[in-house]
């Protein structure tokens, strides 16, 4: 069956495909060039036998990142989360920050609202009644 793919990024031997999945959700792929026979950016079509294939693409390392902030467990749903709404390059990061902030918003159970008035609050450290 043909899937249609962007490749988004291409080197000497290897390709990365964009596709979406059968549950709607954005993937990544590193795929060995030969096999695809996609040679220039942009959309396509490839067989689902040559994803298959394919190794999971990010050149962003979250765990490494954040693991000893967030911990392992929490940083793999973030990335996780993240992953299903397309984030899984630098340049999605860049390009869909309201995506990203909307992940961690949904993750971490908060709305803006409530960052936005913790943040504001007239309460601060050290004063009594503050937090």
């Amino acid at each position: 069956m043909d899937i249609s793919v962007t490749l988004v990024d291409i080197s000497d031997n290897w390709v990365v495909l964009q596709y979406e999945d059968e549950e709607g959700f954005i993937q990544c792929k590193s795929i060995p060039r030969k096999l695809c026979g996609i040679v220039m950016r942009g959309p396509a079509t490839v067989l689902s036998d040559v994803l298959n294939i394919g190794v999971d693409y990010s050149d962003v390392d979250l765990p490494l990142a954040l693991g000893d902030k967030l911990g392992v467990i929490r940083v793999r749903q973030l990335q996780d989360a993240l992953r299903r709404e397309g984030i899984w390059r630098k340049e999605d990061y860049r390009t869909k920050s309201k995506v990203v902030f909307g992940v961690w918003q949904k993750l971490l159970g908060v709305d803006t609202a409530t960052i936005l008035n913790a943040a504001l609050s007239p309460y601060k450290l050290g004063v009594e009644g503050g937090l």
